[in-house]
């Protein structure tokens, strides 16, 4: 492999030369750091540097003289002071920190001023003196230690310069080094022999008291002599011991630092005891050379064997396995070891190596070559130049950018934005020890050039160069995963994702992570691709919050990309982000609905409510956008056609304060809206529709029942309902607003006088004769992980939440334990059978059929706009059918009817909806099959029903037998096809049952047998059989699943109640027993029946239910019951799914025959052995005299629809997806306001009808309050308004008609030529004979008798004899009352009653109306008739005279008015005479007459001033007041 080089990392940088150094010591302490030379010329010189601050040098002249000359020097641990020792053997102390920064408190405790001298002491060795190093004691006394060239060593008192002992070695002295362990306990000192040779000397254990030397130390030559002999012979025994342990060692085995520094220290503390009195020789191994190291946070000791160039790196005992080893380049002559690095001196001491720790480590093996990888750099001196020592230089900066990058990191996390260049990479600089290298003529620094990180990102974002930037992770101990994904973050600032997204998956980063880091560049466009990309592919493993967080994300992408761009590129992503909203699983719906209501994306917010079914969150979002909105503005044409989604009609009933924010709002701007909106609202509010009609229904109910006293003993429940019930009537007359609306904009208002009358609806068809024996209600359902049960009508779900399965609303939890269905609990229907397919849920209920899960095939019938239902929806196409019982497939959904129809719908691709096709179905579809069917069951893949003989149908897959065999060949069929069960064909059926692949069939004969298998037990059926195939050469194999078999046994005394089909299990109830079968050997062999031996179960039960691998019950006392595998567990408590992790394994199975691998999951076979688990928080079963059952459903009746009034209806309106494309007239706006009435503000709806200028619907309102008057009222302005749209022509013949001795019955020729009918002119010309004396009525008369005289008879064509009798009777008539005396009744009287029509007049109306040449005018003259006619007809049943004579007065103005012949207003009259004659006789007779009776609707424009009701009379002809006065007289007479 060739290297990689990394050369350019390093510099040495030269800080000072041009010297001739002979000595040199250096110290640091913190910021500060001291170097000190002693030059050949005998000054010493000082270079001092302050953080970063410049360096400083001062040049010391020292004394002259050759015992002056200095042979050693050292600094004190606090970097103050420096310490010489001369040629004499005299100690020097300098003020070195005061010397270069006078700044810096120093501690006086010797001159700051001069040198501080300490002569030799007596007692000091006489020899030369070549080392020496500070000593403070842990009491803190300041000593210095000596080691001298003849092997001794002296203790020297720097506080009086006492000499305080001394020892001595075998050789002499070249360096000593002051060490101590890593809990401060002990200090020894290191010494070094010239031959290599080294020794260990106990100076101090502060756990012992032991110091150096010992107050009674008096040891002689001869005494050290033999000790050292001895020292030596226990070091060769140590050194085996050592050469064993390393053995021991060998593979790469470490021991922890921890441990090793523990038992090191604990070895230590052992042999302290016999090594205190002298120094310890330590193993020589040849070329081993140890020395004290600071590294890793730890002091160490480090080991190096020259032949071989190892390394070993040992805790404080040096015996011990080293913790470390590293293989170094060959010639090193001394190193320094760093945390990262191992800086190497060569032997000819002219080259510097640095050479990485991480890579240059090994194995003891000792075979392993140097790594030519570790070696990152080596640097040379000059010829003349050799390096003299080499320091440890800290890295100070790396507490300072620590702090720099957590301010940095905190404004980062503030800001959110993802790194554009390396200099914005939130990550912790690595600390770099590097050293000071001191050469004979100069100083110089390793300093690191670039920064490791920056240079790994150059490498992988410049370069691409990984294996470089790998390197430099490790040789740095960077976190490799970490900087990768930095880069990555760089390569997305920068807009290379696909780069970016490589590194992230380098960088092992987590899927989320890498999502959110792409959301917080803002590339919407790259984030949804990735997480279209994630989301679709199937092999990338992600838990179901990880995939929701990635669904969020992507609709808040969405949301940005279609508010950014406009045009085309908007309508794209609208496109594809309703086409993600409808078909992806994982993301918070309810979050998706805020935020696009928020964005004003209403075309989303539709899809969201009709495919996703979110209703109740559409109409909460609604509503607080128009309660946000502080000032009107113009909503857009999309908010409108969402407010007015059909599909919110159940939310806006169950959530009445949200749902009276839109009503509200749709009545105050129900004028602008166009007339598709409308349309739209009225199939919205529609208060005939199934989803309105249970709380409409039973508002409806307890208005009927209010005063009974059946409402009485339920006035608890009529209480709680009130509180639905003002938004019931809010909704009723939101929808009655609208139609007023509608039909205003969509009918030219003519005048209907059949609307007088009330609207009679369409009939119904004739309902057929129902089944005798209705099928069992089924109160609990078991679907394939999730389960159903009804108590006391209302509906509980429990298990795993998938696609709203449970009815609880979109969830983000993976399941849930047992909880009410609120949905239908707020509906206030009562459930009676449920049914649990894969994902979805039926429930039947007192109105209808309910559903809720998934449709993403259909199977909830809804439509195929709706791909799921998280909430209970009816299903409106079967709102008019009376449905008895439903089952649920897997994937489809079958329900049977009252009369003995079944409809099925959802996934038919296998045939099982028997339609003859093996398409899907949507909507619920009737079975095309001549037999009454009277039970319903389906499986996975196929469906079967059974006849009221007791015949058995089956159609769908036949793959694993589930049709029987039948010599059907084919593996489907999508016909109702007979099933037979063997042996006897001919046994009529009972009961039927199944879930999944095999079925179950009770006889009559109570004997139960069963059919079909699962897909793995017919595989390993094969495989057994192909196996045993082989072994005896038999090649065709047996299907036995595909036969009838028999597994149990009943009586009919005891009939058997109830059978159940699970995955793999089956379970009847017999007598209150619950028995279950399984196949407890992996054979396709007929299931064992055996009773639970269980003291639970000698309970009595009453249902059961099998899902994919549990089994439920309830018993008598309502107690649930269920045990099963460990997805049971989920299904009743709601535990969630990432407890899969602790799930057991399946168990492995093996086909000899084909080598396939099948897992069966664990819990396939049902747990029958354990004891069973109540299902929790149901409540108990609730005692009532009105069980719920099938009799509820067959006693209600259908409502009228309102859209079947003035439509033809086909079939059941779908209200999700219809075309809203129905007529809607006045007929409906009249039904609907007599149906409704009382559930709506009256004087709300008429000021809407009367500004709408619907006078005939306002007319309604006021008759159905019983407001005649007004009533009439508005029917008069309906009515004159259609009359203005027609030219009228009342143009009568005057030619004579012939009756028999009649002269009232032909209109005054002289009256007809008064009429003026023009289109300007309709007033009523008065003639002077007209103008009758208001005086009296009676007075009238008279002056018209004397007028007729002198004109000549103008009134009646009649003969001059019958004139002048009938004019000499009125005389005497009229005298006699002025005389007041009893009048000539029986004259007058006698004489009418001669002049009654004869035969021939008895058809008048049509004569007069055959003198109306105009056919508008004569339509016109029979629709005025009819309507006061009307009136007249329901005034006198009330009895009420004024009130009559209120409507007389308006009719006869009206009439007048509107110039219509007087002789049909006199005709009207005079038919209904007897019910009125009082109050017209006032009307028209009476003097003193006021016509403000009543409101005056109707203006005349008259010449007349103070003309009172009283003229009218001079409108009518003689015959009508005779007749008039001739039935007051009469009454009068008879009281």
């Amino acid at each position: 492999m060739a290297r990689t080089n990394l050369e350019d990392l390093f510099q040495l940088k030269c800080l000072l030369n041009n010297l001739d150094i002979k000595l040199a010591a250096r110290v640091e302490n913190g910021v500060k750091q001291l170097v000190a030379l002693v030059l050949k010329t005998g000054d010493i010189v000082l270079y001092y540097t302050y953080g970063e601050l410049p360096s400083v040098v001062r040049r010391i002249p020292w004394f002259t003289g050759k015992t002056k000359e200095v042979q050693a020097i050292c600094f004190d641990n606090t970097a103050t002071w420096l310490l010489t020792v001369s040629l004499d053997g005299s100690l020097y102390i300098l003020p070195a920190l005061s010397l270069v920064d006078r700044k810096q408190k120093v501690d006086c405790k010797w001159s700051l001023n001069d040198v501080t001298h300490f002569p030799k002491h007596s007692q000091a060795p006489e020899s030369k003196p070549q080392c020496i190093v500070w000593w403070q004691t842990l009491d803190c006394n300041q000593n210095a230690l000596v080691g001298y060239e003849n092997g001794a060593i002296g203790l020297i008192s720097l506080t009086d310069g006492r000499c305080l002992g001394v020892c001595s070695v075998s050789e002499d002295i070249s360096k000593l080094y002051l060490c101590q362990d890593n809990s401060l306990d002990c200090v020894s000192l290191l010494i070094c022999g010239v031959s290599g040779q080294q020794w260990r000397l106990i100076l101090e254990q502060h756990s012992t008291g032991y110091v150096w030397p010992p107050e009674n130390n008096s040891i002689s030559q001869e005494s050290m002599a033999s000790r050292l002999q001895s020292l030596k012979q226990m070091g060769v025994d140590k050194f085996v011991s050592f050469k064993q342990r390393l053995s021991e060692a060998r593979g790469g085995q470490r021991r922890d630092s921890q441990t090793s520094d523990s038992t090191s220290e604990s070895s230590h503390s052992e042999r302290s005891e016999y090594s205190h009195s002298g120094p310890e020789l330590l193993p020589h191994l040849c070329d081993t050379f140890f020395a004290p190291q600071y590294a890793r946070n730890r002091y160490l000791f480090s080991a190096f064997y020259k032949p071989t160039s190892l390394l070993t790196i040992h805790g404080v005992d040096i015996e011990s396995a080293p913790l470390f080893v590293h293989r170094l380049l060959p010639n090193v002559g001394c190193l320094l070891l760093t945390d990262r690095f191992i800086y190497c001196v060569s032997e000819d001491s002219r080259t510097l190596s640095v050479v990485s720790s991480q890579l240059s480590e090994c194995h003891l093996e000792g075979d392993a070559e140097f790594n030519t990888e570790s070696l990152i750099t080596q640097f040379s001196l000059e010829k003349d130049e050799k390096i003299l020592n080499i320091f440890k230089l800290t890295d100070i900066t790396f507490v300072h950018d620590r702090r720099h990058k957590e301010e940095k990191r905190k404004e980062k996390e503030k800001s959110l934005n993802l790194p554009k260049s390396v200099n914005d990479v939130n990550m912790a600089k690595p600390k770099i020890d590097t050293c000071i290298v001191i050469s004979n003529c100069a100083i110089y620094r390793l300093i690191v050039k670039a920064s490791p990180i920056r240079k790994f990102v150059e490498y992988v974002i410049e370069e691409s160069d990984l294996e470089k930037a790998e390197k430099i992770a490790i040789v740095f101990s960077l976190n490799l995963q970490q900087l990768l994904e930095n880069c990555g973050d760089i390569l997305i600032s920068n807009g290379s994702f696909h780069q970016g997204l490589i590194m992230y998956k380098q960088a092992k980063s987590h899927l989320l992570k890498r999502v959110l880091k792409l959301a917080i560049c803002g590339d919407s466009q790259a984030l949804l691709k990735f997480v279209h990309l994630c989301l679709s592919v199937s092999k990338v493993d992600m838990s179901i919050p990880t995939k929701i967080h990635m669904g969020n994300l992507a609709v808040m992408a969405f949301i940005e990309e279609i508010l950014r761009f406009g045009g085309e590129k908007r309508i794209e992503n609208t496109k594809n982000f309703m086409n993600f909203l409808k078909h992806e699983e994982f993301y918070d719906q309810v979050l998706a609905v805020n935020v696009a209501c928020q964005a004003g994306q209403w075309n989303v917010v539709s899809l969201l409510a009709k495919s996703r079914g979110l209703q109740p969150e559409v109409v909460a979002a609604i509503s607080q956008i128009i309660h946000s909105a502080s000032v009107h503005h113009e909503y857009t044409y999309n908010f409108l056609l969402t407010l007015s989604e059909p599909c919110l009609t159940q939310s806006l009933l169950i959530f009445p304060s949200c749902s009276q924010l839109l009503l509200n709002f749709i009545r105050a701007n129900i004028d602008s809206f166009p007339v598709y909106v409308l349309q739209r609202l009225i199939f919205q509010l529609d208060p005939s529709q199934p989803a309105a009609l249970p709380l409409i229904g039973r508002v409806f109910q307890n208005r009927r029942n209010s005063t009974s006293m059946e409402s009485m003993i339920e006035s608890l429940e009529v209480e709680n309902f009130d509180k639905g019930s003002t938004i019931v009537k809010e909704f009723i007359e939101t929808f009655i607003v609208v139609l007023i609306c509608l039909v205003s904009k969509t009918n030219e208002f003519g005048y209907n006088i059949d609307l007088l009358e009330k609207i009679d609806p369409p009939e119904m068809p004739s309902q057929q004769s129902f089944i005798k024996k209705m099928p069992s209600a089924q109160p609990l359902g078991c679907g394939f992980e999730h389960a159903a049960i009804i108590r006391n009508g209302q509906v509980y779900s429990m298990g795993v939440a998938s696609s709203g399965c449970l009815g609880f609303g979109p969830l983000l939890i993976q399941s849930s334990p047992p909880r009410i269905v609120h949905t239908l609990s707020e509906l206030k229907v009562n459930a009676i059978s449920v049914s649990c397919g894969r994902k979805h849920t039926l429930a039947l209920t007192d109105y209808g059929i309910y559903c809720w899960g998934s449709n993403t095939l259909g199977q909830l019938g809804l439509g195929q706009e709706v791909h799921e239902s998280p909430y209970p929806q009816v299903i409106s196409a079967l709102s008019t059918v009376k449905i008895v019982d439903v089952a649920a497939g897997q994937y489809h959904s079958i329900a049977l009817s009252a009369i003995g129809q079944v409809y099925t719908w959802g996934w038919g691709i296998h045939g099982q909806l028997g339609h003859g096709s093996c398409d899907n179905q949507y909507i619920p579809k009737l079975l095309s099959l001549p037999d009454i069917i009277v039970q319903i069951a389906a499986g996975h893949a196929h469906s079967l029903v059974l006849t009221k003989d007791g015949k058995l149908f089956g159609f769908g897959s036949n793959a694993f037998g589930q049709l029987e065999s039948n010599n059907l060949e084919i593996m489907k069929t999508s016909h109702p096809i007979p099933v037979f069960l063997l042996p006897d064909i001919y046994m009529p059926l009972e009961k039927i049952s199944s879930a999944y692949f095999h079925n179950i069939a009770v006889r009559v004969d109570q004997e139960v047998y069963t059919w079909g298998a699962s897909p793995q037990e017919m595989r390993l059926s094969q495989s057994k059989q192909s196996q045993k195939g082989t072994d005896s050469g038999i090649s065709k194999l047996s299907e036995p699943w595909k036969a009838t078999m028999h597994i149990y046994s009943g009586s009919i005394q005891k009939p058997i109640e109830q059978v159940a089909a699970g995955f793999r299990h089956t379970a009847v109830l017999h007598n209150g027993k619950l028995l279950i079968g399984k196949n407890l050997d992996e054979e396709l062999a007929p299931p064992k029946i055996s009773e639970k031996d269980m003291g639970i179960f000698n309970q009595r039960f009453i249902h059961v239910g099998c899902g994919s691998d549990y089994t439920m019950a309830v018993d008598h006392s309502g107690k649930v019951l269920a045990w099963g595998s460990y997805s049971m567990a989920q299904t009743l408590t709601g535990k969630s799914s990432e407890d899969e992790s602790r799930r057991p394994d399946g168990k492995l199975v093996i086909f000899k025959n084909t080598k396939r691998v099948i897992r069966l999951p664990h819990g396939f076979h049902i747990n029958c052995d354990s004891p069973p688990v109540e299902v929790p928080s149901l409540p108990s079963m609730a005692i009532t005299f009105t069980p719920l059952n099938h009799q509820t459903i067959l006693s209600k009746t259908t409502p009228v629809s309102i859209h079947s009034l003035e439509n033809k209806l086909t079939s059941n309106i779908h209200y999700i997806d219809s075309d809203y494309s129905f007529k809607y007239g006045p007929k409906t706006l009249h039904y609907v306001l007599e149906t409704y009435h009382g559930l709506y503000d009256t004087e709300t709806i008429l000021s809407k009808c009367l500004q709408m200028k619907n006078y005939q619907a306002a007319s309604k309102i006021a008759l159905l309050e019983g407001h005649y008057s007004d009533s009439f009222s508005f029917q008069l302005m309906a009515f004159k308004e259609h009359c203005t749209k027609f030219k009228l022509n009342f143009e009568i013949f005057n030619s004579p008609v012939v009756k028999d001795k009649s002269c009232d019955s032909i209109i005054d020729s002289n009256r007809q030529s008064e009429i003026d009918v023009t289109p300007t002119n309709n007033k009523i010309t008065n003639s002077p004979a007209r103008i009758l004396s208001s005086s009296s009525s009676l007075d009238s008369l008279k002056q018209w008798t004397d007028e007729a005289e002198n004109q000549g008879g103008r009134e009646s064509p009649c003969s001059m004899s019958e004139f002048g009798e009938m004019k000499q009777t009125m005389a005497q008539f009229l005298s006699s009352i002025k005389s007041e005396s009893s009048p000539p009744i029986s004259n007058i009287s006698k004489l009418i009653s001669y002049s009654k029509p004869s035969d021939g007049e008895l058809n008048k109306d049509n004569e007069i109306y055959a003198h109306i040449k105009d056919e508008n005018t004569k339509e016109i003259v029979k629709q005025a008739f009819h309507l006061i006619e009307f009136y007249i007809q329901k005034i006198h049943m009330s009895e009420n005279h004024i009130l009559m004579q209120n409507i007389l007065l308006k009719s006869i103005e009206f009439w007048l008015a509107n110039n219509l012949p007087v002789s049909v207003l006199e005709n009207i009259l005079l038919k209904n005479m007897d019910k009125y004659f009082y109050p017209l006789s006032i009307l028209l007779f009476c003097k003193n007459f006021n016509n403000n009776l009543g409101e005056e609707f109707v203006k005349k424009d008259v010449d007349e001033k103070d003309k009172t009701s009283a003229n009218f009379l001079k409108e009518f002809s003689t015959k009508f007041c005779l007749q008039l006065c001739y039935m007051v007289l009469e009454n009068v007479n008879k009281a």
